[in-house]
């Protein structure tokens, strides 16, 4: 019977591990700093309209660099899920309210099937400094794209860190 247990656990483990889905994370430190339409990161490739996005390194939460999803209306970043993270997944991240002012609004949807849904409306949620805000949520089946938006005041924002999905 012992002899048996010996080779019994580690198949056991091995099989066991073997669906385990590998996360992917981001707390922006690769990054260069300043303002960017396109991004790679581990998590996946971050696209945005000019001005809408940038890498701050004044703010963040654990590293030295964060995402700024800057001020105005309707700003908003994606990042396109590659196709073996198209599974049902966690998307988290840290937030942190750049303003008292408002409009306030901040969105984050998932397209599945190319239409867009919303997965979590932050609005009254995010908290005001200190990356105090972890937001968790639950990505679709099938889900290709997520968008973080948001409307603020003209020199506010959102800023974004340590992001990762599993």
């Amino acid at each position: 019977m012992g002899h048996m247990m010996k080779w019994f656990l580690p198949v056991v483990l091995l099989v066991g591990f073997s669906s385990v889905v590998a996360a992917a994370t981001t707390g922006f430190e690769g990054s260069a700093v300043g303002p960017f339409t396109e991004l790679e990161t581990s998590v996946g490739r971050w696209t945005a309209e000019a001005g809408h996005a940038q890498i701050d390194s004044a703010h963040a939460d654990l590293g030295q660099r964060c995402l700024h999803l800057r001020g105005g209306d309707k700003r908003a970043v994606e990042v396109e899920i590659p196709p073996e993270g198209r599974k049902p997944r966690t998307f988290s991240f840290r937030a942190e309210r750049w303003t008292r002012g408002t409009p306030f609004e901040f969105r984050f949807e998932g397209r599945v099937k190319g239409r867009w849904q919303e997965l979590y409306k932050g609005d009254r949620v995010i908290k005001l400094g200190g990356f105090h805000t972890k937001v968790e949520v639950e990505v679709p089946t099938g889900t290709d794209r997520l968008r973080l938006s948001s409307t603020t005041p003209a020199s506010a924002g959102v800023l974004i860190d340590d992001v990762r999905i599993e």
